[in-house]
Formats: C-alpha cells, structure tokens, sequence
C-alpha cells in the first residue's frame, strides 16, 4: 500500500480513482488512475493462506513423493489467468501490478527502456 496517512491520500483528490479486481477474485486494489499509483490493496483470505493446511498438504505430497517439477505446470497456469486478468484491464491496471510487484521505479524504468526501443524502430 503506497498511502500510509491523511496527507498522501489527500494528494489524490479530485483524481480519477478506480477500485481493480486481480487474480479472478484474489486482490483487490484501490488505485489512481492520474498518477497511477496503488492506494491500497487487499489480499482475500482463503484457503492457501491458512498455514496449518499448507503444511498439511506438503505432508500429503511429500508422502506421495510429489517434486516442485509436479506442479510446476499448474502453477504456470495460475499465473497465466492473473496475467490475463491483469493484461485485460489495461495499461493502468498493467502499471499497478508491476509497481506492486516490483515497485515503481522498475516500472518508470521499464516504460523508458521500451519508449526508447519504440523510438528505434
């Protein structure tokens, strides 16, 4: 979450600011649209986040001699869907993920690195 008091929220009014849903129904983020900023953002509590079932179902799969290369290709779906959910909202929606994920000079690096590539064609 980038706004941590009055005066940070503040800064954002009158700005367009939009609530986006990520990962199907998993995160759910309160972002500027003018500045492109996440304002706040909450995870939904489920089942993966319970510990105690998390190490439970480690247990059943070590017990089953499963491997990280196992799951591996469901995993790379998973993270397809919140990529496509993600890439469908659009550029703010893009820019909110990556500074989220990566942070916001990444991502002000990141859109300099392919305006320059642009340039170059």
């Amino acid at each position: 979450m980038s706004v941590a008091n009055y005066d940070e929220l503040a800064a954002h009014h009158g700005h367009d600011i939009v609530v986006v849903i990520y990962g199907g129904d998993k995160n759910a983020a309160v972002e500027c649209e003018t500045c492109c900023e996440v304002l706040l953002d909450f995870d939904r509590l489920g089942d993966g986040d319970n510990p105690a079932q998390r190490a439970a179902l480690v247990a059943l799969a070590e017990r089953h001699r499963l491997c990280p290369e196992d799951l591996a290709e469901r995993v790379r779906a998973a993270a397809a869907e919140v990529a496509a959910a993600v890439n469908s909202q659009g550029l703010s929606s893009q820019l909110a993920y990556l500074m989220a994920e990566r942070g916001a000079e990444d991502a002000r690096q990141l859109i300099e690195e392919l305006a320059q590539s642009r340039r170059r064609r």
